[in-house]
Parts: structure tokens; C-alpha cells; sequence
């Protein structure tokens, strides 16, 4: 490199030098010296370069200029507006990418999952659902959905009721499903919870007036078998259920129609529901109707008069918790 090139090298970091602050200042400073340095090592007398040097050498030794209120000003004002873009475009980027990501957990909440792919897609579920748990993202499907996955651990969460019931309870009335699973986990005592038929009635109530047909079954069995007894509350309840082809409604009407709880004992209207129940699969239906309808007794005649509590039959959906069990899955 000539001298004249090493010469104009120094002066444009030079004067490049004047417009900045700080330690590009300095860089652009050294960066000169260098250049001017080496103009001097090939002719030691060069005007230019000598004065340029020690204007260098008494820029880099000067002590560095308070920052001015006016830059404050200025420059913070710059950095706000950095600032808000980059908020912008991270609350869009947010927004967009949970909005898709909602769309496809509800998609695939309501559609059949493949046996061999369900380990993979609950923890996929999980994962986007608890990424936005608690923001407005969520909806009633997205938060009653979470809720299940906390209620039963599933896809890598760890089984925690507190938050199911947190979850569910997020969920509006109009999406009953929620407040009949928090009917069961206090009808069963599930998790830390202790069994509370009061709390499980008031969710059951929620649940059944908004259409889960289910609920009415439970209620009935609050009635005929909680601390507050009332039969006629344990029949219109599963009549309800009844009416509305709900297998266990038409168990339990056979029951309180063989036991007599709150009517006249009849065994052939036992026999009736019993059939009912029968048909839609309750094993223990049948175990009752073959008890109600005696090939050698075809008039029922003695079964007319109510029976004691010695006599009674132990209450199958309430007997170790299998028939609960079986009310407890997803509608």
C-alpha cells in the first residue's frame, strides 16, 4: 500500500471518528493511528500524518464527554420505539402461533386418536395446552380438556385434582361436562379430596340442569343412599335418567322397585327396568333380574311385601366402587 493510500485510510477513520461516541470513537481512533504510524515509518518527516497522529493520540487521552441530556432524549426515545416493535412483533408472534396451536388441540380433542399414536399425541395435547393454561387463549373446550389431563394424568402431566378443579371451574355452565366432573371427584373423593355429597350435589345439579343426563343418576343415588335420605328425590332422579334411555337410571329405578325404597315393592316393575338395564349391558341387571323373575315364581307373588334391611340386597352400584367406576368414564 503507497503512502498516499495508507494516508487516506487514516483520515477517513479519522474523521469517521468525529461523529461517534464511546468505544466505536476509540476503535476508529486506534484504527487511524495505525495508518498514520505506518506513513511515519516510511517518511518520518510527513506533515499531514504527523499532525493527524497527535490529533488522535490527544483524542484517546482525552476523558470521555458526559452524555448530554439531549442524546438522553434522543436516544431513549429511539430505544422505546425499538422496544414497542419488538413487544409487537413478540405479542403477534405469540398470538398467532397459540391461535393455531388451540385450533389443533380442539381438532384433535373431538376426532378419534389412532391406539398406537395416543402416548404421543396426549403428550403433544399437554404440552400446547399448558404452554397457554391461564391466558385468554384458552377457551371452555381447551380448559375443560386440560382439566381432564390434570384429573387422570394424561400426556405427561402429573395427576394433580386441585388443578383439575381449578380448570373445570374456568369453564362456563353452558359447557356442563366440567361441573359433572367435579360432581364425581367429590362423590368418589378422588386425589386429596374427601368424599362430600354436598359439594358433589351442587355440581351434579349444575351438570343435569344443562343437560348431562348422567348426573340425574348420581343425584338419585345422593338421595338414596347420602346423609340427607329422600326416596322420592332418589326416584324422580332416576326416572329422569330413565326417561332418557340412561342405563343406570333404569338399574336403580329396578332396585328401589325391588327394595321398596319410597314405593310399593313390585317385582315385575323391577323386572322391567331391570330388563332395561339388561339389554344396554349392566351384568349385575341381569344378576338381579334372574333374582325378580324366578322361573318357578312367574306370578311374582312372593315378592309383594316390601323387604326388610336383613333382607335386602347389597347396592351393586355402590358395592367396592366397580359400578361408580364405570359411571365415571366420558360420556
Amino acid at each position: 500500500m503507497s503512502v498516499k493510500e495508507m494516508l487516506e485510510k487514516g483520515n477517513s477513520h479519522f474523521e469517521a471518528s468525529l461523529s461517534m461516541v464511546g468505544f466505536l470513537k476509540e476503535q476508529a481512533l486506534k484504527e487511524a493511528v495505525k495508518y498514520y504510524e505506518e506513513v511515519l515509518k516510511i517518511d518520518a518527516q510527513h506533515t499531514e500524518a504527523k499532525r493527524k497522529l497527535e490529533k488522535c493520540r490527544a483524542e484517546l487521552l482525552a476523558p470521555a464527554l458526559p452524555f448530554k441530556k439531549n442524546n438522553f432524549k434522543r436516544y431513549g426515545a429511539v430505544t422505546a420505539v425499538i422496544g414497542f416493535i419488538l413487544i409487537g412483533f413478540y405479542y403477534w408472534n405469540w398470538y398467532t402461533t397459540g391461535k393455531e396451536d388451540m385450533k389443533w388441540v380442539k381438532a384433535t380433542f373431538y376426532s378419534t386418536i389412532r391406539y398406537e399414536d395416543t402416548a404421543r399425541v396426549y403428550k403433544e395435547m399437554f404440552f400446547r395446552m399448558n404452554k397457554y393454561a391461564n391466558t385468554w387463549l384458552m377457551d371452555d373446550t381447551t380448559n375443560y380438556a386440560l382439566g381432564l389431563y390434570y384429573e387422570e394424568g394424561r400426556g405427561g402431566a402429573i395427576a394433580n385434582i386441585d388443578k383439575a378443579i381449578d380448570f373445570y371451574e374456568k369453564v362456563d355452565d353452558s359447557y356442563p361436562d366440567a361441573n359433572y366432573r367435579i360432581g364425581c371427584i367429590f362423590f368418589k373423593g378422588l386425589g386429596n379430596k374427601m368424599p362430600d355429597s354436598e359439594k358433589a350435589k351442587k355440581y351434579f345439579e349444575l351438570a343435569a340442569n344443562n343437560g348431562v343426563v348422567i348426573a340425574n343418576n348420581f343425584l338419585g343415588l345422593i338421595y338414596l343412599e347420602g346423609n340427607h335420605k329422600d326416596f322420592k328425590l332418589a326416584k324422580k332422579y332416576f326416572e329422569t335418567a330413565s326417561s332418557k334411555n340412561e342405563k343406570w337410571g333404569h338399574y336403580n329405578l329396578g332396585y328401589i322397585y325391588e327394595h321398596g325404597y319410597g314405593v310399593t315393592a313390585s317385582p315385575s316393575q323391577a323386572a322391567y327396568y331391570y330388563e332395561l338395564a339388561a339389554k344396554q349391558g349392566i351384568p349385575d341387571a341381569r344378576t338381579a333380574l334372574a333374582r325378580v323373575r324366578p322361573t318357578s315364581s312367574p306370578s311374582y307373588s312372593s315378592y309383594n311385601k316390601p323387604k326388610n334391611s336383613a333382607q335386602k340386597q347389597p347396592f351393586a352400584a355402590l358395592d367396592g366402587w366397580n359400578a361408580i367406576n364405570s359411571l365415571l368414564r366420558k360420556r
